[in-house]
């Protein structure tokens, strides 16, 4: 912004606190939205390795989806991993299921790695939004 001298040369006016809270704000929003558009790529990618994972290790047993129609899920009678009683179990209880395993279900430690299981929790959280009513 310039501001007129008498002899109708300009000069820079001085900037506002105003006008520099403004600016400042500006920049804080830009941030908060490019933050959220990384989180949302780096989401959208943990996704992605969470369903190969789930399909390569998890799916000939649970199914697809989840509900235990798997090939071997069927004849063992799967709880359907999308349901209340193993979605009420913490990440961390999840994360020893797979590192360890359970009942039948072999243990992945040394198989995957802390942040393949992480992933694959993840990804067993998402399988209930996806869930049909």
């Amino acid at each position: 912004m310039c501001k007129q001298t008498a002899a109708g040369a300009s000069k820079p006016m001085a900037k506002t606190g105003r006008h520099l809270r403004v600016k400042h704000g500006a920049v804080q929003v830009a941030s908060c939205a490019f933050l959220l558009l990384a989180a949302c790529v780096c989401l959208g990618a943990q996704a992605e390795q969470g369903k190969t994972l789930f399909k390569k290790k998890c799916a000939v047993c649970h199914g697809e989806n989840g509900d235990g129609s798997g090939l071997v899920g069927t004849r063992l009678r799967l709880r359907d991993i999308r349901s209340r009683d193993v979605q009420r179990q913490s990440d961390n209880q999840l994360a020893t299921i797979l590192r360890c395993g359970k009942g039948k279900m072999p243990g992945y430690e040394g198989r995957l790695s802390d942040h393949e299981i992480s992933v694959l929790v993840t990804y067993m959280r998402m399988l209930v939004r996806s869930r049909r009513p």
